[in-house]
């Protein structure tokens, strides 16, 4: 059973794979070699951003598996709590790895700015519906700096960069991506360091 379990995911892929390169004539090796061999560009092309993907990994597994763990146990605030975070930080992951709101979005019929706004509004009800938790039974205050961090790449992005162009030329795109970085980090961290104190305290009341 645990066997059919690995199989048949990693099957379905494969299978999708074929099924979209033979529908829309996609060489096969464009979703099965790498973006640097693809390209034809130096290894360590999108390093920051490569890394960035990575913690966005880390921080959406590290509460799937607590959640998933501790789930007889857990409270369901918390539980709920987990499970929303680890699908947020999934979606974001998704949305970095192949650049969705700014590219792939465009070929589904929906709209850059559409996308940041349903983003932004989704943000904001999670902080509504888990407002206690965050308050009160986190570290709210690395939470606060990887939003604001994110805040400020998402407003570099979309306003002040176009007004920085002149000056700064290329590096106006360094002032972005390190604001999303720091803002990642204290992302994938806060989550991490919940997910273990989460589990610390669950596992001393047993």
């Amino acid at each position: 059973m645990k066997l059919l379990l690995i199989l048949l995911p990693t099957l379905l892929v494969l299978g999708v794979i074929m099924s979209v390169s033979i529908s829309y004539g996609i060489p096969i090796s464009t979703f099965t070699k790498d973006t640097v061999s693809l390209g034809g560009i130096h290894p360590i092309s999108g390093f920051l951003s490569n890394l960035g993907i990575l913690l966005w990994c880390v921080a959406a597994t590290s509460c799937a598996f607590t959640a998933l763990i501790l789930y007889p146990v857990l409270p369901k605030d918390k539980y709920m709590f987990l499970i929303s975070s680890a699908l947020l930080s999934g979606y974001l992951l998704f949305d970095d790895l192949f650049l969705f709101h700014e590219v792939l979005s465009g070929s589904v019929g929906l709209n850059e700015n559409t996308v940041i706004i349903f983003l932004g509004v989704m943000v904001l009800a999670y902080l509504i519906a888990f407002r206690n938790v965050i308050l009160f039974q986190t570290d709210v205050l690395i939470f606060i700096l990887a939003i604001g961090f994110l805040s400020l790449s998402v407003v570099t992005d979309k306003i002040v960069k176009q007004l920085l162009i002149d000056w700064l030329g290329d590096w106006q795109n360094f002032v972005e991506d390190a604001a999303k970085w720091i803002g990642i980090v204290f992302w994938c961290s806060y989550f991490v360091i919940t997910s273990y104190q989460f589990s610390l305290k669950t596992m001393s009341k047993l």
